[in-house]
């Protein structure tokens, strides 16, 4: 049976290392990325929850696609790495039912997170509708070309008060037998608490992410050939206790947003009042691989 692997590089966003531009289009003031602020959200916020979130709902409904029963070989269809890069998903147990053209799986299982060290519990619904040339169908067939996933889920520590807790709506479309296209708009509660020898702080976001027209190379060709992203980040900090220690001000609304040609990659990252900016070109690690 053909089949193709795909792992959408969306940690991209976080590929804001250590050029800066001049261009300051929006008359915020320029800001440096060894900034104590850039560096809590960009790492933090973004690396540590975010990018987690979606590639969790990235390999979970990746790998449900061969768990619905029936239909025929499958031409080729999207499915995610069986781990993503700080941690394993685990199926415990699920049950599924077929409402419409939806295969719905209530999955529950844990999240074994290796950096650092911890286990959060998982409850998910995963809806999963399979298309060909944008028509649903009942069961995968060897004109199946692409699925579309809504994810609702809940994750919780099994050791603290962190937890994630979202909304993800992804379209995945094969353009043809090189090229592959995402869709996405996603919303997410992230609950977690930051410590250092002076202050404990409990951080809540509120993210927003849409990926548009993201085009991907299914033969590993580096970065996305086309397509944007937007995050906007909600961010509250409630600290206790006094002197040092702890002291970013990241209190309100965050934007991200890049865009890709295939040959670079551009990314502007701002809190209100500073913008920072970044360009570099494309073909570090392959956003996808491709086998049979």
């Amino acid at each position: 049976m053909s089949r193709f692997v795909a792992v959408l590089g969306l940690g991209v966003l976080l590929l804001l290392a250590a050029c800066e531009s001049s261009n300051n289009p929006a008359g915020l003031t320029p800001g440096n990325t060894s900034d104590e602020n850039f560096q809590f959200v960009s790492g933090e916020v973004v690396d540590g929850y975010s990018y987690q979130g979606v590639e969790i709902g990235l390999d979970l409904s990746g790998s449900l696609v061969d768990s619905i029963p029936g239909g025929s070989p499958v031409r080729g269809h999207w499915q995610a790495s069986p781990a993503y890069e700080d941690g394993n998903v685990v199926i415990e147990s699920y049950s599924y039912s077929l409402q419409g053209t939806w295969h719905v799986f209530q999955v529950s299982g844990y999240v074994a997170k290796y950096s650092p060290v911890d286990t959060f519990n998982l409850e998910a619904t995963d809806s999963i509708q399979l298309v060909s040339g944008d028509t649903p169908i009942v069961y995968p067939d060897s004109t199946m070309d692409g699925f579309n996933y809504r994810f609702q889920f809940e994750l919780w520590s099994r050791t603290n008060a962190d937890s994630l807790a979202g909304r993800h709506d992804v379209e995945m479309r094969l353009l043809d037998d090189f090229t592959g296209e995402l869709n996405a708009d996603l919303a997410e509660n992230i609950r977690f608490q930051h410590s250092d020898s002076a202050k404990t702080c409990d951080v809540s976001v509120a993210n927003s992410f849409q990926a548009t027209d993201v085009v991907i190379d299914i033969l590993g060709g580096g970065c996305p050939l086309g397509g944007s992203i937007v995050l906007t980040s909600a961010i509250s900090i409630d600290c206790q206790g006094t002197g040092g220690g702890f002291s970013t001000s990241v209190d309100g609304v965050w934007s991200i947003h890049g865009s890709f040609n295939g040959v670079t990659e551009s990314y502007t990252v701002s809190d209100g009042s500073t913008i920072w900016t970044h360009s570099q070109p494309c073909g570090g690690p392959a956003a996808v691989s491709f086998s049979w």
